[in-house]
């Protein structure tokens, strides 16, 4: 675990305030761990969809504005999926709403109600009370001694809860989808044999670069390209961003733009594992594809070695690093390499890829040495 231990609920919480200009241990951790910095960015993210929530109250509610009950359960967790999605997306646009939301928050957070939905809560007797509470308690996960900041959260749609020790999010996340969309993309056309997150193995189709028609390109390129261009507008400095970018320019055989992005996000964060792979899987596939530049087969190895050392279990690195050593013909790290990647991945497609290659290794490692 990269500098130290995960960031606690309470150095989360003040985060913003006392940390984000400071470059201590805690601000050392942050940037080398994706876990931490993910939970930041989520934080600050959500803070800034709230200013749109923390509206006056001058606009009366409409008649198909939801009772202050459905967004007390909105706060609570206990409306999901495309309901609450729905509710939320409202909530957002609705200046009565907004402000019923972030009451019901506060009063999922205090446990009393807020003077405004006090008489409209179906907990008005003591016994209706006490099963909300029970229903609350067995079901919302969340602790309460969280401050109403990460319930807010919690109604812009994102519940960061601490069970059993881990973090979890209640929908995929944008960075998710996109990142789900560039694995789709793969699947349908894989421009090469090494691994990207998400992704199936296929036989690669030879790559068309940045000139290729529109209609060759699978339609999940496009809505991931859509997606990532429209919030790198956003925020250009997101490094989750800015790394979806190089491996979509990487697909579609746009090397240089995607080392240089991916040559300025480990600059930030010279230990970041998924960086690093994305790095090293990226000087592989320009080196294969271009014979003015064998030597990013040296920068590869580098970098995919690098990311094993930052994450020793890291599958997809441990793979890229073994197919890597595998196309240059150094078949005794190949086979090291290929034995690691099993003995952390031992099935799946992934892992019958890994066999398959270790068997040839085995055999070309023979034949080699024969005399």
């Amino acid at each position: 675990m990269p500098g130290g231990s995960h960031l606690t609920p309470e150095e989360l919480d003040s985060w913003s305030d006392e940390f984000k200009n400071t470059f201590g241990p805690r601000a050392d951790h942050v940037r080398d761990c994706e876990e931490c910095e993910l939970l930041v960015s989520m934080v600050s993210e959500h803070e800034a969809r709230l200013r749109k929530l923390r509206n006056n109250r001058s606009s009366p509610p409409q008649p198909d504005c939801p009772g202050p009950e459905t967004w007390v359960r909105v706060a609570a967790g206990l409306i999901r999926g495309e309901e609450c999605a729905g509710l939320l997306e409202h909530a957002a646009g609705c200046d009565s709403c907004g402000a019923e939301l972030r009451d019901a928050a506060e009063y999922v957070a205090d446990d009393s109600p807020a003077p405004a939905q006090k008489s409209a809560l179906p907990t008005s007797d003591s016994q209706r009370r006490r099963g909300m509470a029970a229903e609350l308690a067995k079901r919302s996960r969340f602790k309460r001694r969280l401050r109403v900041r990460y319930l807010l959260p919690i109604a812009a749609g994102i519940l960061i809860s601490t069970v059993a020790g881990t973090w979890w999010m209640m929908r995929p996340s944008a960075v998710e989808t996109a990142s789900r969309l560039l694995a789709q993309a793969y699947d349908r056309q894989p421009p090469f044999e090494y691994r990207i997150p998400e992704a199936m193995p296929g036989t690669p189709v030879t790559l068309r670069g940045a000139e290729a028609s529109l209609n060759d390109r699978p339609v999940e390129m496009s809505e991931a390209e859509a997606k990532i261009q429209r919030e790198i507008s956003r925020r250009p400095q997101d490094p989750r961003w800015r790394a979806l970018m190089a491996r979509a320019d990487l697909l579609q055989g746009n090397y240089d733009p995607a080392i240089r992005t991916l040559l300025e996000l480990r600059d930030a964060r010279p230990k970041n594992a998924d960086v690093l792979n994305e790095l090293g899987r990226a000087y592989a596939v320009r080196a294969t594809a271009r014979s003015d530049h064998r030597q990013d087969f040296e920068s590869a190895v580098e970098n995919l070695n690098r990311a094993v050392q930052a994450r020793p279990g890291n599958s997809e690195a441990l793979f890229n690093l073994a197919l890597l050593y595998t196309n240059i013909q150094q078949y005794s790290n190949a086979e090291e390499a290929w034995k690691r990647y099993l003995a952390v991945d031992s099935s799946g497609a992934w892992a019958d890829q890994a066999r398959k290659h270790l068997d040839e290794v085995v055999k070309k490692k023979s034949s080699v040495v024969r005399p």
